[in-house]
């Protein structure tokens, strides 16, 4: 079922090669029988000079279209010198409160420890978009600084859409912390304003407080809409609930008695208006990691309550080194689907598998999961990784 070949290529530097394929059978809500396959590469080169050239692709035959395609997530070379990088091609986009694929480029300069200069333009797309197109461009700065103890940042976007306005975004953000004041509060501001509008489109806040040594208290609110950057269709399932931006409340209690057990509470609350008036959604996560000896242990349970309905879910992941060359992992999760539509449903899904290390540099992770849900009747596959280094 699996078939995958690898040509060692000869190099100055280090080199990663990774090639993932699955392929399986399912059967839909309507018994129809399908059989899913992906292939995913990805390729990491980085010479002596810093020079950097990653790839990252895959081919799938689509489980909800049935048709192939062809994905290009990242292709990008780096270009470092001293203080300065470049990064052109294809790659992930994060500023300010946007997030896409980028096809064009991304370049920072540091003129100390303190401070530096960010500068990109190029095509701005959803991360859905296979075809390369400039129809939404975005061109953008930003500055950052640090004075008096408090991280500052400003920065200015340029957005041209297709057959639409062009919208000029300003965004800032400021950060700060006090080690040496009781419970050794830390917050974050960031914002972004329309000046042709004089309207504050989108902000951030959030404030950290350490009762003890070992416990992190967090409280965050985002008020945010969702990719308006970027074509109609980056966010077209959102799009068919929501008529307003985002707003969402979110505290979480962290416990770190030592550095091999973690357990985190959170709860969020969101709002938005939809066709049918204001909505809000609720949501609440416990979750624990435990590393002991040779094992890996990580739990989590949780509830969500929306205008559709309720959801209870809960998971859990073991991970045990055998050996020096090999470890055996599986992992679990289970839901209980309660829709205001009248269905009501389980859904489960459990993967299994071990990983080799054959060589210094090779490791096969061979794996095999099984789901079932609202949508697949019966859903099995298999899946190998293969990881390859030189240096």
């Amino acid at each position: 079922m699996f078939l995958l070949a690898f040509i060692p290529i000869p190099l100055t530097a280090y080199f990663h090669m990774e090639s993932t394929f699955s392929g399986g059978y399912y059967r839909d809500i309507d018994k129809d029988a399908h059989v899913p396959a992906y292939f995913y590469w990805n390729f990491n080169q980085a010479h002596r000079s810093g020079v950097e050239i990653s790839i990252h692709s895959g081919v799938n035959n689509d489980v909800v279209f049935e048709t192939w395609r062809f994905f290009l997530y990242h292709a990008t070379l780096a270009l470092p010198y001293k203080t300065f990088r470049a990064d052109l091609g294809r790659q992930f986009f994060s500023e300010g409160f946007e997030a896409g694929m980028l096809d064009g480029a991304q370049a920072r300069y540091d003129w100390s420890d303190d401070g530096g200069l960010w500068c990109a333009g190029g095509g701005l797309h959803s991360l859905e978009q296979t075809d390369i197109d400039f129809k939404t461009q975005l061109y953008g700065l930003a500055l950052h600084q640090k004075i008096l103890t408090a991280l500052w940042k400003v920065g200015y976007f340029f957005n041209v859409r297709d057959k639409k306005e062009n919208l000029h975004l300003i965004h800032g953000a400021v950060m700060k912390e006090w080690q040496n004041f009781i419970f050794k509060p830390s917050f974050l501001v960031k914002g972004q304003v329309n000046p042709e509008e004089s309207a504050l489109t989108q902000i951030t806040s959030e404030v950290r407080l350490h009762p003890s040594e070992s416990t992190v208290f967090t409280f965050d609110f985002l008020s945010q809409r969702r990719n308006h950057l970027l074509p109609d269709d980056g966010e077209f399932i959102y799009g068919l609930f929501s008529s307003s931006a985002q707003k969402t409340f979110h505290t979480s209690l962290t416990w770190l008695p030592s550095s091999h057990f973690q357990a985190e509470l959170g709860g969020w609350r969101s709002y938005y208006d939809s066709r049918r008036g204001e909505e809000s959604v609720n949501r609440a996560m416990l979750s624990t990691s435990w590393q002991w000896g040779l094992y890996d242990l990580n739990l989590s349970l949780g509830r969500m309550h929306s205008y559709g309905g309720r959801v209870w879910h809960g998971g859990g992941y073991l991970k045990k080194a055998l050996k020096e060359w090999a470890d055996i992992q599986i992992e679990g999760s289970v839901a209980y689907i309660d829709k205001i539509n009248s269905i009501n449903t389980w859904a489960y899904h459990v993967r299994g598998g071990m990983s080799f290390k054959i060589a210094p540099k090779l490791i096969l992770s061979a794996l095999a999961e099984v789901e079932r849900n609202h949508r697949f009747e019966f859903d099995t596959r298999g899946i190998v990784y293969v990881s390859h280094y030189f240096y």
